[in-house]
């Protein structure tokens, strides 16, 4: 009932969501770069009502721990972002670099039930609060049981795109971060981890052995975890001066902008400033204006830290067009 009053949402509204979270999510999918099996690789969202949003908000700002969930994590961290990552590999010479395969798929409700009972909550709160966090779990009322009041029937895992996810998945990810920590300590260097994607560099160039030694202690401990080994996007460099990581160029004194992205960004730009925001819109498949704006104004916060000269190309341009931050 608290939680109802943080996210002012009726008690009769959650018990609704609780019984059937599943049809409070709206599924989108975008496509990837690359194939699968000759299929277009496809990301679904899962986006919640508004009613469950509100609730999923609650929990985020009430229930959950608010620092760093672990010395090494990146992604979904208040004051920390894909450049504070890749500023800590500047002056690498080799990487081996590992992605986690369907990262919040993997992530059971089961385990965010024993999250929320760790960090201290009552034992059917806590399966309502990982009712509420997760999709594809599937629960029915349980009457003749005082204490737990469901019966599982599916368990669900995280969805992406709900706001309570990240911080969920960094916070069960603590056992994996520290045996990525021991790696990095048995063999120098840094690691970090930004979500799914991991990155071990080192001052030195490496041997083709040392390589695939990291590699497989990497991918032990992800399958310690539960988690499973992404092969299409591993990367061993033995030796190099400069690296594509996190979307990012490190090099051995500074972070830039990949160049790919800058011209991303700005065949956006020449689209906007050619056939106008309307036509951009529809010719790119956003649902609307807004949605472009927020887009744009979005890569010019994101470039600001990182080029402030590309950054100020995109301001003036999209100023020149008419288009003012919303």
């Amino acid at each position: 009932m608290h939680l109802c009053v943080l996210a002012r949402v009726s008690y009769k509204d959650a018990r609704n969501i609780l019984l059937e979270p599943g049809s409070h999510y709206k599924t989108r999918s975008i496509v990837k770069r690359g194939r699968k099996n000759g299929r277009q690789k496809i990301r679904v969202l899962h986006e919640p009502s508004p009613t469950l949003k509100a609730l999923q908000q609650a929990i985020f700002r009430n229930c959950l721990p608010a620092g760093p969930s672990s010395p090494i994590s990146y992604a979904f961290e208040a004051g920390r972002s894909t450049l504070e990552a890749a500023k800590l590999h500047v002056g690498a010479k080799s990487l081996v670099s590992v992605d986690v395969s369907d990262f919040f798929g993997s992530i059971r409700a089961t385990g965010v039930f024993h999250l929320f009972s760790r960090l201290g909550y009552p034992e059917l709160l806590s399966y309502e609060m990982a009712l509420l966090t997760t999709v594809g779990q599937s629960s029915v009322p349980k009457h003749d049981d005082p204490g737990l009041t469901y019966r599982t029937k599916h368990v669900g895992a995280l969805p992406q795109g709900a706001s309570t996810s990240g911080k969920l998945a960094n916070l069960l990810c603590s056992d994996l971060d520290l045996q990525l920590m021991r790696i990095r300590r048995r063999w120098g260097g840094v690691v970090t981890r930004y979500a799914d994607d991991i990155c071990l560099t080192l001052p030195r160039r490496i041997t083709r052995a040392e390589g695939a030694a990291i590699h497989r202690e990497l991918e032990q401990a992800l399958r310690s975890c539960g988690f499973k080994l992404n092969r299409s996007k591993t990367r061993i460099v033995l030796n190099a001066a400069t690296f594509n990581m996190l979307g990012l160029c490190v090099g051995q004194d500074k972070v830039w902008l990949r160049k790919s992205y800058k011209q991303m960004v700005r065949a956006h730009l020449h689209g906007i400033e050619k056939f106008g925001l309307s036509a951009h819109m529809k010719d790119r498949n956003y649902s609307s204006e807004p949605e472009v704006i927020s887009s744009m104004w979005g890569h010019y916060a994101y470039s600001a830290g990182i080029e402030p000269k590309f950054a100020a190309e995109i301001a003036s341009r999209l100023k020149r067009s008419g288009i003012l931050p919303i």
